[in-house]
């Protein structure tokens, strides 16, 4: 709710105007041009003058409910239904809906139930268009009383209002944290209302603000972002950080020619610990004619975002729905979004998703699952459009009012939402504007998992701990000293976490990490059954099962030392070593690669020699593509000797076309281009001591 009249006329002569010299007709006409603009205070304003004089008008009576119910002053938009109802109950019976809903939003529960049950007696006078949104709404409206009038109540949450100086009597939205102490949120930082004429006046917009947490206190420190994510042009709010806190984005909205908000994703990196300058996302996430907004981003299968937004486009169930994206690394493209589903989506409103990528869990916010009242908060788990069964969160997390916003800190135990319940700050009513508020679990446990990857680094000993390394990875199950030579730390080597589904026993991926100075870290739930896969250079993949279902209490699981192979024993396919066409000198970009894999391999093992092939497609004469192969890849061991890579420790050859590993051609005859690109790769693998060589892989 924007609490600041900002719209396409004269603000101020309205609000100088005596409104008691104007007649009703002209009541009604400056009221519904307001309305018109989108100016919601000054359309209230006139027609509630001109309803005292007009009592009857069964339509003006319907829109000032509505008016007043976008305003969130649930008493006054209570008695304009009610009133409208009576006036014309066969022309208007959604306002019999709409005035149990506000008996609800106000907690009269009771009430609330008794009301809905009459609207169901004129539910058959509703246009044939929204009989199914009515009766999808009044299923859920009902479902949540019952829920509310039986037991609604988590005894160990533990909810408080930030105060000031985070909250204002404007919207303050969209917390994010940082870390423990630091906060990222969005807000109008005005304390009353004012009217602006558009044409004159600088007109305030929503930007987002950075606090810091002294103490028990907070202080904000200025606007987030160095200047460049807010701009004076539109209304900046709705961020969300990438998993790693290298990219944020963020959505910015403006007016347009047809007077529609519309909103769209921009996306900022972290370069140099600073933001750079954002840029918009294309349209393929923004499409042009509809409202793309509230970024969420967890982790793709492929290790990148996952982007979960909300939109009204082609493809919405009903109001705002949840879709999602994820950014293709090899084409370097956003995929086409795809709706998160019916589990999740409902004919009304899902927004403001938050996803927990340690958790895989969905937090959003809606009206159409059965609430308390309102918008609620919802948890599922699962990613895409495969989720479980949405959870209210239940009270005091949610209230009678719109409770939004969820954000839970990455140890799990507290966070942040956002409502408008009684008792924060507010300017016309007390329900008017959003406050920022925090949660603590005080039941939460927390849980980490942690333990240390070694890499062999001798072959002699690789080959005499074969038999045990085949059966587990991990050091306790091998004869020997972690600080012996033949084993080292490995920084940076990836590490997999999944989770079993306890409702759908399903593996579900998680996360891949990385370790530093050989450490891998996660944050592991109470209750749930886990898998650690870790894959050796070869990409055999070993899996360690693990529960937290026996933990009561905050602890840590330190997992045995895990052993891996980083002697390369079968041909391991390069990837981005190109040439230009024709020709077998090395790209620059094909020089790093080799850089940052065969030479620190024969670097760090002196001992082995290494076969360096090259492989071509089918174009050109089985002769020459032999002979080019055989250039090619006598150019990267040339490329390693100057580098002062022993000649010995490698050998080049060519291979051409004569093992290919895709098909070159479609069944049709058609040309395959992905196939003919796979087979024109450079390889290496050890030879010499190993016994025997395996098949040719290519990992995409």
């Amino acid at each position: 709710m924007l609490c600041v009249a900002s719209f396409g006329i004269n603000q101020n002569a309205f609000a100088q105007q005596d409104m008691t010299e104007m007649n009703t007709r002209q009541l009604k006409r400056y009221g519904e041009k307001a309305l018109a603009a989108g100016d919601l205070f000054t359309a209230i304003d006139y027609l509630s003058a001109y309803i005292k004089e007009k009592p009857n008008d069964a339509k003006i009576l319907f829109t000032l409910g509505e008016l007043y119910f976008k305003e969130r002053n649930y008493p006054e938009a209570e008695n304009y239904y009610l009133e409208a109802f009576k006036a014309k109950r066969r022309k208007y019976p959604q306002a019999q809906f709409k005035y149990a809903e506000c008996l609800k939003m106000q907690g009269k529960y009771e009430d609330a139930l008794r009301e809905f049950n009459i609207f169901k007696r004129y539910k058959k006078d509703l246009k044939s268009k929204d009989q199914k949104y009515y009766k999808d709404r009044m299923r859920s409206e009902v479902k949540g009383l019952e829920m509310v009038l039986s037991d609604t109540l988590n005894t160990n949450f533990v909810v408080n209002n930030l105060g000031k100086p985070i909250n204002h009597k404007h919207i303050d939205f969209n917390p994010m944290i940082v870390d423990e102490n630091r906060l990222v949120f969005a807000s109008l930082q005005l304390d009353d209302i004012k009217y602006f004429d558009p044409v004159k006046d600088s007109i305030p917009k929503r930007k987002f603000y950075k606090a810091y947490k002294q103490g028990n206190s907070w202080k904000i420190t200025g606007e987030f972002g160095d200047e460049k994510i807010n701009s004076p042009d539109f209304n900046t709010g709705n961020g969300a950080f990438s998993p790693d806190g290298n990219r944020f984005y963020f959505t910015r909205c403006s007016r347009e020619f047809d007077e529609r908000i519309i909103c769209r994703i921009w996306m900022s990196k972290l370069e140099n610990n600073q933001w750079q300058t954002p840029e918009i996302l294309p349209e393929i996430i923004n499409d042009p004619y509809y409202t793309s907004t509230m970024p969420a981003v967890g982790i793709s299968r492929r290790n990148t975002d996952m982007l979960y937004f909300v939109s009204d486009r082609d493809g919405t169930n009903g109001g705002m729905d949840i879709w999602y994206s994820y950014f293709d690394p090899r084409r370097e493209e956003w995929k086409t979004p795809r709706n998160s589903g019916r589990k999740i989506n409902t004919v009304s409103d899902e927004i403001t998703p938050f996803y927990d990528a340690d958790r895989k869990t969905l937090y959003f916010a809606s009206n159409g699952h059965p609430n308390i009242g309102g918008l609620d908060i919802f948890k599922t788990r699962g990613s895409g459009r495969s989720f479980n069964d949405p959870k209210n969160m239940k009270q005091p997390v949610n209230s009678s009012y719109d409770d939004l916003y969820y954000n839970v800190y990455k140890e799990g135990y507290t966070g942040y939402f956002v409502s408008n319940r009684p008792g924060g700050q507010s300017l016309r009513h007390e329900t008017c504007c959003d406050d920022i508020y925090q949660f603590i679990d005080s039941d939460y446990i927390r849980i980490w998992l942690t333990g240390e990857i070694y890499g062999i680094t001798d072959l002699d000993f690789y080959n005499s701990i074969r038999a045990e390394y085949e059966k587990d990875m991990r050091l306790d199950h091998v004869t020997t000293d972690k600080d012996t030579a033949s084993v080292k730390l490995l920084h940076k080597y990836p590490v997999s976490l999944f989770m079993i589904d306890p409702e759908t026993t399903e593996e579900i991926f998680i996360k891949t990490d990385s370790t530093e100075k050989g450490r891998f870290w996660f944050n592991l739930e109470q209750g749930i059954d886990y898998r650690l896969k870790v894959k050796d250079f070869n990409r055999d993949e070993k899996v360690f099962a693990l529960t937290t279902k026996p933990i009561t209490q905050d602890d840590t699981i330190i997992m045995d030392a895990i052993i891996v192979n980083t002697i390369p024993t079968e041909p391991i396919t390069l990837k981005n070593v190109y040439y230009e066409y024709d020709k077998a000198e090395l790209t620059k970009e094909a020089e790093r690669v080799i850089h940052n894999t065969i030479y620190k391999l024969l670097k760090e093992h002196t001992t082995i020699v290494v076969e360096i092939s090259s492989h071509t497609d089918s174009v050109g004469s089985s002769e020459y593509n032999m002979d080019l192969s055989q250039k090619r890849a006598e150019s990267v061991v040339n490329y390693l000797m100057e580098k002062g890579i022993s000649e010995e420790q490698m050998t080049a050859k060519g291979y051409g076309e004569e093992n290919p590993i895709a098909p070159n051609s479609n069944p049709d005859g058609t040309d395959n281009e992905d196939g003919r690109a796979k087979n024109r790769r450079t390889e290496f693998r050890i030879i010499g001591e190993l016994e025997e060589y395996s098949d040719i892989i290519y990992e995409e």
